[in-house]
C-alpha cells in the first residue's frame, strides 16, 4: 500500500511540475532555424536563445548520405517556412536545458503546438529518448505515425509526383517536382531566380550556394524540372534549391 501512495504520490507530483512549468511560458520572435528542430529565439525582454524542441528530431544535415541531407534541408526549410520571424510562446518541462546549453521547449505560434505540427506533417521524427510530458508524448506518437501511415512530407515515396507551375498552388507545403520552361534568369540581392514561363513561379538559388551548380546560365531557355519544398511567398510560388541533384533537364 505504501508503494501504491509513493506512485501517486510523485505522478503527483510531476504533473503539479508541469503545470508550474507550462505556466512560466514565455514569448518571443523566431530569428533563426538551425535545422528542423533547433531554432533562434530573441525573447520579449531581450535576450536571445538557442532552442531544442523537445520529443522530435530531423535528420543530419551533415550526413554523409546525399539522400539523408536532402531530407535535412527539407526539414530545415519546412520549421523555417513556417517559423521564422513569427511570434511564439515557448514552455518548458522539468528539465530546462541539455547538455549543450539549449533551452529545451515547446514552441507555439497561432495557438498551435509546432512540435506537433511538424510531425503531422511528416518533417520529423519522433524523438522518445527522454522522457517529457506524457499527454504531449501520445500526441506526438500518434501524429508520427499517421505521417508515416498517410506517406507525407519525408515518408512521401520518391520519385515525387511531376507538376506543372498552374497546379502548385494546390500542393503548397509539399514535397514534388515541378516541370517548366526557365525563360530568364535573374539575380536579386542574395537570391538567383529561375523564372518560369508561367507567370507566378521561380525555383531559387541563394548566391552563397552558387557554387554547389555548374553554368546556371545553361538552364535558360530549357525545359527543366525542379525538386523540393513548394512555397507561397508574398503570393508568388517558389521553391528553395540548395543542391545540384534537385535540378533535371
Amino acid at each position: 500500500m505504501n508503494r501504491k501512495w509513493e506512485i501517486i504520490f510523485f505522478l503527483s507530483f510531476l504533473v503539479f511540475l508541469t503545470i508550474s512549468l507550462s505556466a512560466q511560458a514565455e514569448e518571443g520572435v523566431v530569428t533563426a532555424v538551425y535545422d528542423g528542430d533547433t531554432i533562434k529565439v530573441r525573447f520579449d525582454k531581450g535576450n536571445t536563445e538557442v532552442v531544442r524542441l523537445i520529443g522530435i528530431n530531423s535528420p543530419e544535415l551533415k550526413d554523409s548520405r546525399e539522400k539523408v541531407r536532402f531530407m535535412a534541408l527539407m526539414a530545415k526549410r519546412f520549421a523555417y517556412y513556417i517559423l521564422y520571424g513569427q511570434k511564439v510562446k515557448l514552455s518548458y518541462d522539468w528539465e530546462k536545458r541539455d547538455k549543450y546549453g539549449r533551452l529545451l521547449a515547446y514552441v507555439f505560434y497561432d495557438s498551435k503546438l509546432f512540435n506537433e505540427f511538424i510531425l503531422s506533417r511528416g518533417f520529423a521524427y519522433v524523438f522518445l529518448k527522454y522522457p517529457f510530458r506524457e499527454d504531449y508524448r501520445q500526441r506526438f506518437v500518434t501524429a508520427y505515425r499517421k505521417a508515416r501511415k498517410a506517406e507525407t512530407g519525408l515518408w512521401k515515396k520518391q520519385p515525387y509526383d511531376v507538376i506543372v507551375p498552374e497546379k502548385c498552388r494546390s500542393h503548397i507545403g509539399d514535397l514534388m517536382r515541378v516541370r517548366f520552361f526557365c525563360e530568364d534568369i535573374q539575380q536579386k540581392g542574395k537570391l538567383i531566380f529561375l523564372r518560369a514561363i508561367e507567370q507566378g513561379f521561380s525555383a531559387i538559388i541563394y548566391i552563397r550556394d552558387k557554387h554547389r551548380f555548374s553554368d546556371i546560365q545553361n538552364l535558360k531557355g530549357r525545359e527543366i524540372t525542379v525538386t523540393g519544398f513548394v512555397e507561397e511567398y508574398r503570393g508568388s510560388l517558389q521553391m528553395v534549391l540548395f543542391m545540384p541533384s534537385q535540378i533535371f533537364t
